[in-house]
């Protein structure tokens, strides 16, 4: 039994939750599970996690531009001259932009400490 590897499960997730404005929210999940050497759980837990917040950042936008295409426009004169879209949405969608910045900067920190990690191991 000396050859025998001792596994280990391991579950990671990441979850996001988009503020839309009167009282309403988008949650975002996503999990992931894997069962490794235990020697192995430190990478793999990395990895699980970074799958699982791509998947969601990757909804996100998604979402986001479902959002953006669907967004009732309004005339800026009865003439209909230049269609613009409400203040309020486009303000929504700023703060989005900004969220999806800072989401896209973890995601590049992530990257680089898991980029370390592997050039450690090998």
């Amino acid at each position: 039994m000396a050859g025998k590897k001792q596994m280990v499960e391991i579950t990671r997730s990441f979850s996001y939750k988009l503020n839309l404005g009167n009282f309403s929210n988008a949650d975002f999940f996503c999990s992931e599970k894997a069962e490794v050497p235990e020697e192995d759980a430190d990478i793999v837990s990395e990895a699980l996690y970074q799958f699982c917040k791509e998947q969601v950042i990757k909804s996100r936008n998604e979402f986001a531009k479902e959002i953006k295409d669907s967004l009732p426009i309004k005339l800026s004169s009865k003439f209909g001259q230049k269609a613009q879209v409400k203040q309020e949405e486009s303000e929504e969608l700023g703060v989005v932009q900004l969220e999806e910045d800072k989401i896209r900067e973890a995601n590049e920190v992530g990257n680089l400490a898991q980029e370390a990690k592997l050039t450690e191991v090998q």
